[in-house]
């Protein structure tokens, strides 16, 4: 905890919140390691969101992150946010970035949070790819052999489910099991019939399905009540506030006294002080 209380006496901007496993992690554009948000679980803290922005690919003072400069390369580029419609592939103009990146297995899923929405994510990263997002359950639609494939099955399937869901806390789904099954099952309505090869759900039960939907859990989730969590008001930027840090899902911080959203103020300047009769 040292570490985390000498670094927390600067002020850096912070580029995600990024779960590995269960653990989520805090990362400033300033330093490589991470900072450890389990640890402030149940402590009083004080959130400084200052105004100032700076890109967290380049470090460059910007109004928004990435900047304009960024935007134009991988993975800040419309191919790599929209594959489906926007990736080339063959002619990429990243060929380098491509072998890296986008010639791997990847899979196209389903996650519940107060809604249920699709996706695609690298083979392999799925776990922290959902905890990321805050999803509290998921379910694998597809596999597809790169992100092109991935994107074109994704882009299908919004036919029948939404492909974004607002960030910050939320109320989860009543029955997120039975509502990825419903939506698979549209989904296999949309996907067509070149690519039903990469389908995961063809031919498996409703039954088989809801057994393969993965739980996800998240620190402080089970003990908090989520409506209220959900109705508390946002930390923006140019203010100060302090609370009692009850869970953490996703991105997103829930306080006894107000919620805190990383991903819609990335590249701000965050000042986290701990109480010191609090302190861990």
């Amino acid at each position: 905890m040292d570490a985390f209380q000498r670094q927390a006496l600067c002020d850096a901007p912070f580029s995600s919140i990024a779960w590995q496993g269960s653990s989520p992690t805090l990362y400033l554009t300033t330093e490589q390691e991470g900072l450890d948000l389990g640890t402030l679980l149940g402590h009083t803290i004080t959130l400084t969101l200052h105004e100032e922005r700076v890109c967290t690919a380049c470090g460059a003072k910007s109004e928004t992150s990435p900047c304009p400069e960024c935007r134009g390369t991988p993975p800040h580029t419309q191919c790599v946010y929209s594959p489906g419609n926007a990736c080339t592939y063959q002619d990429c103009p990243f060929p380098e970035f491509r072998e890296q990146n986008c010639s791997h297995d990847f899979e196209v899923y389903l996650v519940a949070k107060d809604r249920v929405k699709v996706g695609i994510t690298r083979g392999g990263r799925r776990m922290n790819r959902f905890r990321d997002q805050g999803a509290t359950h998921a379910l694998i639609l597809a596999r597809a052999k790169n992100r092109k494939l991935a994107g074109i099955i994704e882009q299908c399937c919004t036919e029948a489910v939404t492909d974004r869901a607002p960030k910050g806390w939320f109320e989860p789904l009543e029955n997120p099991r039975a509502a990825l099954v419903e939506a698979a099952r549209c989904c296999e309505d949309y996907i067509p019939d070149r690519v039903q090869s990469c389908s995961a759900t063809t031919g498996v039960s409703d039954d088989q399905l809801a057994d393969r939907v993965i739980d996800l859990e998240y620190p402080g989730c089970q003990q908090l009540d989520d409506a209220a969590a959900a109705s508390r008001p946002l930390l923006d930027a140019g203010e100060t506030k302090r609370g009692t840090l009850l869970a953490i899902r996703g991105g997103a911080l829930a306080l006894d006294t107000f919620t805190f959203e990383s991903s819609h103020h990335k590249g701000r300047t965050l000042t986290i002080a701990v109480d010191d009769a609090t302190r861990p």
